[in-house]
């Protein structure tokens, strides 16, 4: 498999027990040797990382290991990337993460639908 970078303007929110952040986008960069680097936009801007793996049920939907990142220090969790049938375009992100001080945080997303392409001249 290849590299893949997906961003997606769309609608979601980062909870967590003491707060929660609407999410107006997501970028999502899959690396060829398997790992992933996470970034959602709200008010400010939170990054997790970890590996990735496409299931073998369905190749539209890839399962996520989050190992760390800068969501309130160190995280550890896991989450699923829905992507479009042409894997191209990302759907839905979803990821459940513990924070090193015992949080729970969740991140719920769900990207607005492209714009169809005018590419007539």
């Amino acid at each position: 498999s290849e590299s893949l970078i997906i961003s997606a303007k769309g609608n979601g929110k980062v909870s967590s027990v003491v707060e929660e952040r609407k999410i107006i986008s997501a970028l999502v960069v899959l690396r060829q040797n398997g790992t992933v680097l996470i970034t959602v936009t709200a008010d400010l801007q939170l990054q997790a990382e970890g590996t990735w793996k496409a299931t073998a049920s369905s190749p539209e939907e890839i399962d996520l290991k989050i190992t760390g990142g800068a969501v309130k220090g160190e995280v550890i969790g896991s989450g699923k990337l829905l992507l479009t049938s042409d894997r191209k375009t990302m759907k839905q992100l979803t990821i459940n993460v513990r924070s090193s001080d015992g949080q729970e945080i969740s991140v719920t997303f769900v990207a607005e639908a492209p714009e169809p392409s005018n590419s007539r001249i």
